[in-house]
């Protein structure tokens, strides 16, 4: 299982992405079999390395490939997004982190159950709703 903890006190300007220890180091395999359990898929696309322990992660939502950088620059070992081009796959393995792009629909939909009830809250007259029709509109055979 995945733990999810909330951030306390977002600095203002503070963008998307989040980066951060874990816990306890976790090898890089186990890891993988985590994030695919959590989010219910049998395969997720993998660049650069494949082994060693985590000790830190950085992760963002949708198609948030440039930003593996400033994630590399944080130490992160791990980057979590949902889609990310050749080019930022292929730097990100040379600097030797791992990428693991989950897709870009189901990274978002996991921002999107998160987000909704803060939007709620700072807006309460607005009604709001999670397409549940909504689906992934590519598939890995």
């Amino acid at each position: 299982m995945i733990d999810v903890y909330a951030v306390h006190a977002v600095p203002e300007g503070a963008g998307r992405g989040r980066i951060g220890p874990l816990q306890t180091a976790v090898p890089l395999p186990g890891l993988l079999r985590r994030i695919k359990r959590a989010l219910g898929v049998g395969k997720v696309l993998v660049a650069g390395r494949r082994t060693g322990r985590i000790t830190t992660a950085a992760c963002c939502e949708g198609s948030c490939g440039e930003m593996f950088r400033s994630a590399a620059a944080g130490g992160a070992q791990v980057y979590v997004t949902g889609e990310m081009g050749h080019h930022d796959a292929s730097a990100a393995a040379t600097a030797r982190m791992a990428v693991v792009c989950v897709g870009r629909w189901r990274s978002e939909r996991i921002t999107l159950a998160k987000l909704a009830p803060r939007i709620v809250d700072a807006l309460p007259q607005l009604r709001v709703s999670i397409s549940k029709a909504d689906h992934d509109p590519l598939e890995v055979l």
